[in-house]
């Protein structure tokens, strides 16, 4: 049980005191999902954090993990049950391997097949991948939704956050603890949401089998 945050904004984070230190404040909150490492990366208008439980490649499995470029990083929380045989697929088609963990495993995936990469992995699994240069982030969650991945615009609408707890946001006021009332009212009618969204505005849980991008501000 892994846990991270990121936060994208249209703005860089340079100069931006206020948002990093809430931004480190949130991570700190999340640290119960991953006590033995912690680590922030920041750039250009991403701010990254992951907290780790080392469970597998205990001495190779930091993140964010970056590809061989640095051109992609993946933040990932789950456990894939069939990445030794993926490692030797992947090797068979000459993509070397460096750290040859699960993070990789999916990276070098995506980066080969795009979004077919999903239809390898076998196990529960909740990823997002960045690309610095174009920031593009791509999103997934396993076909049964175990580890979740909440996403969403910032109540100021100048972020767009995704985490794996989004208690953390709501605890530093990034998001407003608001109840979502149509929401609340398709729960009590059928005892279910059947969409994206959930009881808190501005958050939305990402379903199982279910992928998201952010694109040139474009959400889909």
């Amino acid at each position: 049980m892994c846990g991270f945050l990121v936060i994208h904004s249209k703005n860089n984070f340079k100069d931006n005191i206020e948002i990093k230190n809430k931004f480190k404040q949130n991570l700190s909150i999340l640290q119960d999902r991953g006590p033995d490492e912690s680590s922030i990366v920041e750039f250009d208008n991403f701010l990254i954090g992951f907290n780790r439980l080392s469970i597998n490649n205990i001495k190779n499995g930091s993140q964010p993990f970056f590809s061989k470029c640095k051109r992609y990083l993946i933040c990932f929380n789950g456990e894939i049950v069939n990445y030794k045989e993926l490692i030797e697929f992947l090797l068979q088609k000459n993509i070397k391997m460096t750290d040859k963990n699960e993070a990789e495993v999916i990276l070098e995936l995506y980066l080969y097949y795009g979004e077919e990469c999903l239809s390898f992995l076998k196990g529960m699994f909740a990823f997002v991948i960045i690309d610095k240069i174009s920031g593009k982030i791509f999103a997934a969650s396993d076909r049964f939704g175990i580890k979740p991945i909440y996403y969403g615009y910032t109540d100021n609408k100048k972020c767009f956050y995704l985490t794996s707890n989004f208690s953390s946001l709501v605890t530093t006021k990034v998001i407003e603890k608001k109840i979502d009332h149509l929401v609340l009212e398709q729960f009590i009618s059928f005892g279910q949401i059947y969409d994206s969204k959930t009881l808190i505005n501005n958050v939305n849980d990402l379903k199982n089998a279910s992928l998201i991008k952010l694109e040139n501000n474009n959400l889909t």
